[in-house]
């Protein structure tokens, strides 16, 4: 369950198993809040012991979910949160012009499935735009970067050396990975680099966003698709 508290952050409970694919095994129970600032506070309990989920089992967990509820949501939390220093902002890559977030959200409803239901879109800076994509199945995050680089820019060269060479010039690759701090979470991209700089990113995750528990085994959209978005010819505009 998934729900807003005083408009600045976003409490994430889920009653589940350790192995979500083995509903026999160790239950596992969490609620967590998402500030707005990306602060995230989780609490998490199970009837087993953290090294070995099928053995130690208890006959019930201590803590109702609304009692995790309310140590997640709890104001004590205020100060250590505050203590917490900010990430840095990503820098921003050299560019001559992008696409305006609202430019990129109103492509973004056109290319997206007309059977999925769309929310939460979002969008802090030029460039850069994400929707939530449900399909009734679960929420996918959906984010499109849109980049102007200079042409032959050596740095991004290491990026596309897998990918696959384009008809009308330029790169295409893909990409399959688990997040680093969220090793649960899996991002799909489909990263588009042609000849002129413009660069195009599209990325999905089997979550909400980026933090949040995962909402279901695999992204919404399948790679193809994703494909699909990435190539269309909306993003080549200046």
């Amino acid at each position: 369950m998934r729900k807003s508290v005083d408009g600045q952050h976003t409490l994430v409970v889920n009653q589940g198993y350790a192995d979500p694919f083995e509903p026999s095994g160790a239950k596992q129970w969490s609620a967590r809040l998402l500030s707005r600032d990306g602060v995230l506070v989780s609490v998490v309990q199970s009837d087993a012991s953290a090294e070995k989920a099928d053995s130690t089992r208890r006959p019930a967990l201590p803590l109702t979910i609304d009692q995790l509820s309310d140590i997640a949501t709890s104001k004590q939390w205020e100060p250590v949160k505050a203590a917490v220093p900010q990430a840095p902002s990503p820098p921003e890559p050299p560019s001559t012009g992008r696409m305006a977030k609202r430019e990129i959200l109103r492509n973004l409803e056109k290319l997206i499935p007309g059977n999925l239901r769309i929310s939460h879109q979002e969008g802090s800076r030029t460039g850069y735009a994400d929707v939530t994509v449900d399909d009734g199945r679960g929420e996918s995050l959906l984010a499109v970067s849109v980049q102007q680089w200079k042409p032959g820019r050596k740095e991004l060269l290491p990026l596309f050396s897998e990918g696959k060479s384009l008809p009308g010039g330029g790169r295409i690759v893909t990409r399959r990975a688990p997040l680093r701090s969220h090793p649960d979470i899996v991002q799909w991209d489909v990263d588009v680099l042609y000849d002129d700089g413009r660069r195009v990113l599209v990325s999905e995750l089997n979550s909400a966003s980026f933090g949040t528990p995962v909402t279901r085994a695999a992204p919404v959209l399948p790679m193809e698709q994703i494909e699909s978005i990435a190539l269309a010819t909306v993003w080549r505009g200046n």
